[in-house]
């Protein structure tokens, strides 16, 4: 039994102890640049004091999980292995920081959301949430395995985009969310690419979103602003999307929050990390 599998199945039975996020930053950008970056991601550590957010950094030369295929963008590539570096360095993170409550990524960190969660074992994650993503059409076989693993154990999943971001469509991000079951998907008409701030007429609907697997019981959902859509269903996708180039971000350390299920969590997890290393 692996650490990955042992953290899959404390996620599921402990989910108030796992109060930890892990945060994928956008290509192009650090995880130290999307951890301290105005707006979002800061509006977020500051709703959630008692979850840590912790800010991987993609392994790729420019930070990328994804490299640019060789052949240029108009040539996809078709190797289901092509972002082994980034797996493997996810896999290290959550081994050796986890169990995660939940995975949230921003632009191509959105969309290697959906690679990462076709990789690690079913239930590793409580939720997932995506700001910008689409689908790695440019890279055809990490696309199929994608394919293969939706909707990853039916995982609950919010799919954030800007009316008016102007460098992955609407569309392009519809088609992701396409891809789990009955996704909670917020657009903000007059938003960019950008993960929204507190200032945006939808930020209560996410963090309303994310209390729901973070605290020990959920919060209702907040009367939608009136220039905001949300919509929670099946998203019929149609585009043809093109990888593009984004900046992101690091991470973020804050003491994760107690119950007084705490001693009886600890216990679980000593025993189940023993038992990894016997069966080992």
């Amino acid at each position: 039994m692996s650490l990955l599998l042992v953290f899959a199945i404390l996620a599921q039975h402990v989910p108030a102890f796992a109060l930890k996020v892990l945060c994928l930053h956008g290509g192009g950008q650090t995880a130290a640049a999307f951890q301290n970056a105005d707006g979002g991601m800061q509006a977020l550590q500051t709703s959630f004091p008692n979850v840590e957010f912790v800010f991987a950094q993609s392994p790729y030369p420019g930070s990328l999980w994804l490299r640019d295929p060789t052949g240029g963008k108009g040539q996809p590539t078709t190797d289901p292995n092509w972002a082994a570096e980034s797996l493997a360095e996810l896999d290290r993170v959550v081994e050796t920081q986890g169990p995660f409550a939940g995975i949230l990524g921003y632009s191509q960190g959105a969309a290697f959301v959906a690679v990462y969660l076709a990789h690690a074992p079913q239930g590793t994650f409580s939720f997932a949430a995506m700001f910008c993503g689409y689908l790695t059409t440019t890279h055809q076989g990490v696309l199929s395995n994608v394919n293969a693993a939706s909707p990853f154990g039916n995982v609950p999943a919010l799919a954030w985009m800007g009316g008016n971001d102007f460098i992955i469509s609407n569309t392009m991000s519809q088609e992701q969310a396409a891809k789990f079951t009955s996704p909670t998907v917020v657009t903000s008409p007059n938003a960019g690419h950008a993960v929204p701030s507190s200032s945006d007429p939808t930020y209560s609907q996410v963090v309303s979103f994310m209390q729901t697997y973070t605290s020990g019981t959920p919060t209702p959902t907040p009367t939608p602003a009136p220039t905001a859509t949300t919509t929670k269903a099946n998203v019929a996708p149609t585009p043809t999307p093109t990888t593009p180039t984004t900046s992101v971000a690091q991470a973020t350390t804050q003491p994760p929050a107690t119950s007084g299920s705490h001693s009886a969590t600890c216990a679980l997890i000593t025993v189940a990390v023993w038992v990894a290393g016997r069966v080992n």
